[in-house]
């Protein structure tokens, strides 16, 4: 299950890489927590960056703590 989260990429495939994104009609938020490991906070800053490049409709926000990829449990607060 950790290799499927992974390595999921909806644009594998597709020549227009994250153009192929615009077309989503949703406010997206993305939380990154500084300890993790698993989904790093630099991947998803650079995600965050991309896909402000094509919507005002992203947010980008950082859970700040010590306990890793878990933290939302337990800095719920954040």
């Amino acid at each position: 299950m950790n290799q499927l989260l992974k390595t999921i990429d909806v644009t594998r495939g597709r020549p227009e890489h994250f153009s192929v994104l615009e077309a989503i009609d949703a406010n997206v938020h993305i939380v990154g927590v500084s300890s993790d490991l698993f989904f790093t906070a630099e991947e998803n800053r650079e995600t965050y960056k991309q896909l402000a490049q094509s919507s005002d409709r992203v947010r980008y926000g950082e859970v700040v703590s010590v306990h890793g990829h878990d933290a939302f449990l337990i800095e719920y607060e954040q």
